[in-house]
This record gives C-alpha cells, sequence and structure tokens, in this order.
C-alpha cells in the first residue's frame, strides 16, 4: 500500500472531504495545503516531502511507517510503550515479559479493528 491509498483511508476513516481536510490541516499546521494537493497525493501523482510527511504522521497520530504503508500497525513500539506508561502508570516497566505482552495486545486490537 502506498502513501496515497492510506492517506485516502485516513481521510474516508473520519469521513473528510477533500476540501474539509486542507482547512484542517492548514488551519493545525499553519500551511496553505489545498485540496488539488491533497488530490495529486491519493492519486499517487506527488509525495510530500520529510516536514510535511511528519505533519501528516502529526495529524492522524499515526506512525510513518503506517502512513507510508510499511505496516499496518498504525503506531510504532515505542509510542505504545509511552502511551502505557502515561495512562496512570509511571512505573518503569522492569519485566520484559510484561512489555511483550502489552505489545501483542495491541497489535491484536489493531488487527480486530
Amino acid at each position: 500500500m502506498k502513501f496515497g491509498t492510506r492517506l485516502r483511508e485516513l481521510r474516508r476513516r473520519y469521513d473528510y472531504t477533500h476540501d474539509d481536510l486542507a482547512e484542517l490541516f492548514n488551519k493545525k499546521f499553519h500551511t496553505s495545503f489545498n485540496k488539488s494537493t491533497l488530490s495529486q497525493y491519493e492519486n499517487g501523482k506527488r509525495i510530500p516531502d520529510v516536514a510535511l510527511l511528519s505533519y501528516w504522521t502529526d495529524f492522524f497520530d499515526v506512525s510513518t511507517d503506517y502512513l507510508l504503508g510499511r505496516t499496518d500497525i498504525e503506531k510504532s513500539n515505542m509510542e505504545v510503550i509511552a502511551v502505557h506508561q502515561t495512562k496512570g502508570n509511571n512505573k518503569s516497566i522492569e519485566d520484559i515479559e510484561e512489555l511483550k505482552n502489552l505489545i501483542r495486545e495491541l497489535i491484536n486490537e489493531e488487527k480486530n479493528k
């Protein structure tokens, strides 16, 4: 799966039109992004530069690998660990098996979406 396909999927998942998404993206990142550029991304006629790719991952709260279609897991393992540690669990994760089980659970949740 390529970037454009994944971007289209995310846009549709959140029920954004090209106009809606361009407007929200511009407000959030103070850019001058337009709907025709979005359409070109989705159709594989353009690819974003690194800075814009970073904005897209932040906007949709997904990993770069997910957005580029390199994985179907939306968050990287480091993001999973960070989320786990900030949800009221300030202790360090000492047991490696506990961490492995957490990652397995999150991967299964993603697969079942």
